[in-house]
């Protein structure tokens, strides 16, 4: 995801994408997490470079607060990762506290949040699961915010290759919203403002971008942050291991994609009936995502 301050680092400048300071707690319990929900790891690990610019992919001066702690000066944004080998990667973050540089290398493997549903690595996703812990946390709340989350990244992704800077920023503060105030009851102009998660202008950055985020937020999941509203499978992005130049690092959305009806998927096996065994063979070549 993508807010970033800049650092200073044995005399040089650095850009950091950067939710909250890490908490050594947390960086624990996660590693716990993994274990204990069963994470579904679908592909090798694959390092990803940091991207994005400055004024074009990413916005300066944001205020960004979540579970009442703040971080002044933040850049939000599209993140490009590129990989040593194939396409970049255009996408948002999902955890508002975790960090990565720009032009440093991440490690990643991918994860499904449907098959294994997920929660967040810092801090947990879910209006009712702040300063909550892996093990009393509401699971019901976090998987249905990243399937508000995933619904909102499927629908709006293409502006972070053809929209403005202000579509950029004003999606990755939709995910964000979706994933921290789903449950809350509240509107999402309200959430946004003063939810569990909240943005605001700083030094700069763009009021339409909040505009835009709450109008994406009310035309798919309705006016009021109560519940998932669409089932999605897909991918994210998991750093692993999380913790990364002395950080915890992002998780990254991937591919979400909706969850067929089940009439779909009973239509679409009587139509594969008749050729049954063709099917079988053909299906058991390896695709890799």
């Amino acid at each position: 995801m993508d807010v970033i301050s800049q650092v200073l680092s044995q005399n040089k400048a650095k850009n950091m994408i950067k939710r909250h300071k890490s908490k050594m707690a947390v960086q624990a319990m996660a590693f716990g997490a993994a274990a204990l929900l069963g994470v579904e790891r679908t592909q090798a690990q694959v390092n990803y470079t940091i991207g994005g610019t400055i004024g074009t992919d990413l916005e300066n001066g944001w205020n960004l607060t979540i579970d009442g702690a703040t971080d002044t000066r933040c850049l939000v944004g599209d993140i490009k990762l590129t990989p040593a080998v194939g396409p970049t990667v255009n996408t948002v973050c999902t955890d508002v506290s975790g960090t990565v540089y720009l032009g440093d290398t991440y490690a990643y493997v991918t994860k499904s949040f449907a098959a294994s549903p997920s929660s967040g690595i810092d801090p947990i996703w879910g209006a009712d699961n702040g300063g909550k812990t892996y093990s009393n946390y509401d699971a019901t709340t976090a998987n249905a915010a990243i399937q508000n989350a995933a619904y909102v990244f499927a629908s709006y992704r293409s502006v972070l290759t053809s929209g403005t800077l202000t579509d950029k920023v004003a999606l990755q503060l939709a995910v964000w919203t979706a994933l921290y105030d789903t449950g809350s009851g509240q509107t999402w102009t309200t959430a946004i403002a003063s939810g569990r998660f909240n943005a605001s202008i700083g030094t700069s950055g763009d009021t339409a971008a909040i505009t835009e985020a709450v109008s994406w937020l009310n035309a798919l999941l309705g006016p009021t942050g109560t519940a998932s509203h669409t089932q999605y499978s897909g991918n994210l992005l998991e750093p692993d291991p999380q913790v990364q130049h002395g950080l915890t690092a992002q998780e990254m959305l991937l591919t979400p994609t909706p969850v067929p009806e089940p009439t779909t998927v009973l239509a679409g096996v009587l139509l594969l009936l008749p050729f049954g065994g063709g099917a079988i063979r053909y299906s058991r070549k390896h695709f890799l995502t």
